[in-house]
């Protein structure tokens, strides 16, 4: 599940493993999909003190595990009181310790954006009309270049591949 979920669902009175609960999504086993926040000082800031200080306040032991908790997101920081975190974080944080850190594609992080529109258009169409060979023909449609292996963890021997072979690697996982 989408880490934002386990905060709305804690926030809606709702009970771990009651109410709700999260497993890996199939064939992801062994990865961790990363999605990171960040925040920046800009050259030149007219209170860059001040902006300064409100750094060191959220990225604080004390703020990343009061901000996290209520979010559902895992802090940054590696050395907070994992004893304040429910189930769903604990789990959450010992994937990211132990698995293989991924890009993610849905959030623009491992592909370029053209790419990433023209898989979204092929997603589309195939939620519309199921038909594999127009998801392969809309989601190949940028023509960028991407690593494949980040993106379907398949292995190609140039270890880069279009959006046509990502899109029929995706349709055989859709097909089996």
């Amino acid at each position: 599940m989408g880490d934002w979920a386990d905060g709305e669902f804690l926030k809606g009175s709702m009970k771990e493993k009651d109410d709700f609960g999260w497993v890996s999504h199939p064939g992801t086993d062994g990865s961790f999909i990363i999605v990171a926040d960040g925040f920046a000082v800009a050259k030149g800031a007219p209170h860059k003190e001040a902006a300064l200080a409100w750094l060191k306040s959220i990225g604080s032991k004390e703020s990343q595990e009061a901000f996290n908790r209520l979010k559902g997101s895992i802090p940054a920081r590696t050395d907070v009181d994992r004893s304040k975190f429910d189930g769903y974080h604990q789990w959450s944080m010992d994937s990211f310790a132990k698995d293989k850190l991924v890009a993610s594609c849905v959030h623009g992080e491992a592909a370029p954006a053209a790419f990433e529109q023209a898989l979204n258009d092929g997603v589309t169409a195939f939620i519309v009309d199921k038909n594999v060979d127009n998801f392969a023909k809309r989601a190949g449609a940028s023509g960028q270049r991407v690593p494949i292996n980040e993106i379907v963890g398949e292995k190609v021997p140039s270890g880069k591949a279009d959006t046509a072979c990502i899109a029929s690697a995706f349709s055989r996982s859709i097909n089996g």
